[in-house]
């Protein structure tokens, strides 16, 4: 029924009638008799707040917190417009709800997890750059720095005279439950104490302390008090420790500096890998925070876009190699995460400097990151990047490695801007995107056998005899 016939049965407004269907009006107890008598119901039925047994999980969604919880205003989604949704199709939407919880509970996807799947959606929404938190940075600098680097000792200052913080180094030492964990700050009203994992070397004490200065400076106070996070209560505070990331990088590697030297890099006629690594002592920056900063840089400075970024960890013995944090920017690109149990192709450079590290580490010859470098070309795809990798072991962790990749789509605009493309030090190599779905029979480097192509081989089998079947007469 239009609301123009229940308008003309009952008398009402289909303005009025508008409003109550969108939540905005609660009719009086006379309207909603009529209303009743109208839809040919009771008047009990209409003010009931039981649902029927079909559409329990819509209820239980409405029930609960998750819309105030889910960060839908970042963009651009109001729970209102959801709750309109509701109100004009709520037994497909019950669907939809039904879907996505199954779907949730069935890989073990938390509320977490979506908060960073979010996080990385809002981060290439922007391309990955935030100018206000550039600008803050400038501002920083402008104050505490003039033209001078920031160093470790200018970290440490300001974080006791500007912050106010005592800083602990000796007591994480106590409690080998938080090896793995870097910082602790406890900030109170009248005391602040900063505790800082004592196996921390001075790169990564420098990428606490500006951290810190970041959440003062920008007067972020919803933030999570450990790096990194045990748990995370909310989205902003996710997008908040993100910032606060974010100008930790910005501050260490100035954008100008990095548009330099990243053009001196690709004008190269061959690759030079010792100036990539020379720039993790210029900036006194970590493997991740350098890669990040480049992509950051290249796709804002240098115009070279299409880009991915990846950090794979690997527990030595184990036969995962886990991709736990990726960013796409210009598009999703091939190689990307999966939440299915399958293999990553052996063949990704970010996989093989990992192996390469492990072997260094084993015969005790491992000093510093290692860097390589590998155009892959993508079997099943036309998609062809030049990848760059650094890895290092996930220290303080023990046994843990990790490698930080970016990956340059080849197309050309980029080889018209990186020189040593085709350099003959530059190797190339057909990769893929999971072993289970790799067609390539003659792979050394295999992990498991392509039962997912197969599937794919069996149902095109099925599909064409039917075809053949409906073509017999």
């Amino acid at each position: 029924m239009s609301l123009s016939e229940l308008a003309e049965k009952t008398g009402i407004s289909v303005s009025y009638l508008n409003e109550i269907e969108k939540g905005k009006k609660y009719p009086k107890s006379d309207k909603i008799g009529v209303l009743a008598q109208a839809l040919n119901t009771t008047y009990e039925w209409l003010i009931s707040l039981k649902l029927t047994k079909n559409l329990t999980p819509l209820a239980n969604f409405l029930r609960s917190n998750i819309l105030s919880e889910l960060p839908l205003e970042v963009f651009g989604v109001s729970p209102r417009s959801i709750l309109e949704l509701f109100s004009d199709t709520p037994s497909k939407l019950n669907a939809f709800v039904t879907t996505a919880f199954d779907l949730a509970r069935n890989h073990n996807i938390t509320l977490q997890d979506f908060y960073f799947l979010a996080l990385r959606s809002y981060q290439e929404m922007h391309n990955n750059y935030f100018e206000e938190i550039e600008k803050s940075v400038l501002d920083f600098r402008e104050k505490y720095l003039g033209n001078r680097p920031i160093t470790l000792e200018q970290l440490y200052v300001y974080a006791k005279r500007e912050i106010g913080f005592e800083i602990d180094e000796t007591s994480f030492a106590d409690f080998p439950q938080l090896q793995s964990y870097r910082s602790f700050a406890k900030i109170e009203k009248k005391h602040k104490r900063l505790y800082l994992n004592h196996l921390l070397n001075n790169r990564q004490k420098s990428f606490i302390l500006a951290r810190e200065a970041g959440y003062h400076f920008m007067g972020i106070v919803e933030r999570s008090m450990s790096y990194p996070w045990l748990k995370t209560e909310s989205f902003d505070e996710l997008l908040n420790n993100y910032k606060a990331t974010y100008f930790a990088g910005a501050l260490m590697i100035p954008e100008t500096d990095l548009s330099a030297d990243l053009r001196n890099i690709f004008q190269n006629e061959t690759w030079e890998p010792h100036l990539v690594l020379r720039l993790l002592d210029k900036y006194n920056a970590s493997p991740e925070m350098l890669m990040q900063r480049i992509a950051t840089v290249c796709a804002n400075r240098l115009g070279i876009q299409r880009l991915f970024y990846s950090r794979i960890t690997h527990e030595v013995g184990s036969p995962k190699f886990i991709l736990n944090k990726e960013m796409h920017l210009g598009g999703l690109h091939t190689p990307h995460s999966t939440v299915l149990e399958e293999h990553y192709c052996r063949r990704w450079l970010g996989i093989n400097i990992i192996q390469e590290l492990e072997k260094q580490i084993a015969r005790g010859i491992y000093q510093k990151p290692i860097i390589g470098i590998q155009v892959s070309y993508y079997m099943d795809s036309t998609n062809q990047y030049l990848v760059i990798s650094l890895a290092r072991p996930l220290y303080p962790t023990p046994n843990i490695n990790c490698s930080i990749s970016i990956g340059f789509l080849i197309d050309e605009e980029f080889k018209q801007k990186c020189k040593f493309l085709n350099a003959p030090n530059v190797p190339e190599r057909f990769v893929n995107g999971t072993c289970e779905r790799c067609s390539s029979v003659d792979c050394e480097e295999r992990a498991a056998p392509p039962i997912r192509l197969m599937m794919t081989k069996k149902q095109e089998a099925i599909q064409e005899a039917f075809y053949k079947l409906a073509r017999r007469y």
